[in-house]
């Protein structure tokens, strides 16, 4: 697993892996404002990263004794970003899996 992601409501931090600090500020950002607002709505964290296969994967999830959060919502949302982020994710993959058969 690689993660590119993370937006964590518990501790109010965004992080982006620093091997994808090269995309474009139009990109970083578009993530940035999708998993931080989404956070914000659902609670608890939520990750964007490649799996084992090199695909991009979404996950929202969150802490044992969090009773405030939403797994309906969180997974309506997950398919949200999923949907508006389609075009960055599809570009993010081929970048991935491209730089991998480079290395």
């Amino acid at each position: 697993m690689k993660i590119i992601a993370v937006a964590n409501k518990y501790k109010n931090l965004y992080y982006l892996d620093k091997d994808f600090s090269v995309l474009p500020i139009e990109i970083k950002n578009q993530i940035k404002i999708s998993l931080v607002l989404s956070c914000e709505k659902i609670g608890g964290l939520i990750k964007l990263y490649f799996d084992d296969k090199g695909q991009i994967r979404l996950e929202a999830l969150k802490e044992e004794n969090d009773y405030t959060y939403d797994e309906i919502l969180a997974k309506m949302t997950i398919k949200k970003i999923e949907n508006e982020l389609k075009d960055i994710l599809i570009k993010l993959e081929l970048y991935y899996k491209t730089k991998e058969n480079l290395l």
